[in-house]
């Protein structure tokens, strides 16, 4: 069995995936298996896949039908045999490093369940645009999960398998913002961390799924998200674990609380900080957004459980 299961789904991604895929397989740990899911591309993106597979013993192809990226995770998931999972976006790039690195934190801290790291942000052409830094203390990284504040990329994530499946994996609720629920809902088991070091390379570029139209339901799915953990630390019922009617209930009662309406024209609307979002909403400064709106949903939403 592999120690690291690292973890890709593809959808389109010729441009950039040999490049993404040779990153994989030039990491300095080498007892590693590679699991890309292939979510019904209509590109080459499947041809380098299998280039990559009949060159790699240790990369495995997995095809299905285009249903997007939170349950292609989740199928790749069942085909990890790692003790632990590294995540990567079929754009982005490992330095070579980043697995040997993440593996030497976790045995020196075997109560962490999930770790990330800084990353160098490129564009289409590999121009490396800016550094991005994070905490690094697990303390300040769950307080930045609850507030909606900066967190490392999904493509650095290194998380225990046997966690996320205790938890059932990315939820189907969040077809945007995926990762942000499960870290959440990870760092209330677990100790989360960060490395000071660029080890992946995250690229911006038109057409990705994070420059989409779709920015707007990251932004509220992402709230959604911390705005449930709040409730589950209260032993309240949490809105993400209620039947479908009751959870686009809850999502409406959240855009409306927000005016996240309001925000479409604003530009990387998901990195507000909560206090400068109630400013703009002229919200109330005594409480985090998020946990002013948990409070309000504990009154409105007693009704679920």
């Amino acid at each position: 069995m592999h120690h690291v299961s690292v973890l890709l789904s593809c959808f389109n991604g010729a441009q950039f995936l040999l490049e993404s895929l040779t990153s994989v397989s030039q990491q300095t740990y080498e007892n590693l298996e590679v699991i890309i899911v292939d979510d019904g591309s209509t590109d080459d993106s499947v041809a380098i896949i299998e280039e990559c597979v009949r060159s790699d013993s240790r990369f495995r192809l997995v095809r299905k039908s285009h249903s997007g990226l939170t349950s292609s995770l989740n199928e790749g998931l069942k085909h990890c045999t790692g003790t632990w999972i590294a995540r990567l976006d079929a754009d982005d790039v490992c330095e070579p490093i980043r697995i040997e690195r993440q593996m030497s934190l976790i045995q020196k801290h075997p109560d962490t369940c999930l770790v990330g790291s800084d990353y160098w942000e490129i564009d289409a052409t590999d121009t490396v645009l800016a550094q991005q830094r994070y905490p690094t203390r697990p303390s300040a990284l769950r307080r930045n999960l609850l507030l909606g504040l900066r967190f490392f990329p999904h493509s650095s994530a290194f998380f225990r398998r046997t966690t996320v499946e205790q938890l059932g994996g990315y939820r189907s609720y969040f077809p945007k913002a995926q990762d942000w629920d499960l870290w959440l809902r990870m760092s209330e088991i677990g100790e989360v961390r960060s490395i000071p070091q660029p080890l992946v390379r995250v690229r911006t570029h038109p057409g990705q799924i994070s420059l989409q139209k779709e920015n707007l339901s990251q932004l509220l799915l992402s709230r959604a998200a911390s705005i449930c953990a709040y409730l589950r630390a209260w032993n309240m019922s949490d809105p993400s674990a209620a039947s479908v009617n009751e959870w686009k209930h809850f999502l409406d009662w959240v855009e409306g609380e927000t005016e996240l309406h309001s925000l479409e024209t604003i530009r990387g609307a998901h990195s507000l900080l909560p206090r400068a979002l109630e400013k703009f909403l002229g919200k109330l400064r005594d409480l985090p957004l998020n946990r002013r709106l948990a409070t309000k949903w504990r009154k409105h939403g007693q009704h679920f459980g």
